[in-house]
């Protein structure tokens, strides 16, 4: 698992609220993959800063 750096997570936060607003049928599958990703990302950070 890699650590993603604040930037990443940011980025990926602002795609994340793009994609909310633009809600309907067909951005709904993205929204999805991009809060997996925030969430896979999120707890990888948390579990590499929890073993140091």
């Amino acid at each position: 698992m890699t650590l993603v750096s604040v930037e990443a997570l940011a980025a990926l936060q602002i795609l994340i609220k793009q994609d909310a607003q633009a809600l309907h049928e067909t951005s709904k599958p993205s929204l999805q993959r991009h809060i997996e990703k925030l969430t896979n990302s999120a707890h990888g950070s948390f579990a590499k800063i929890a073993l140091l």
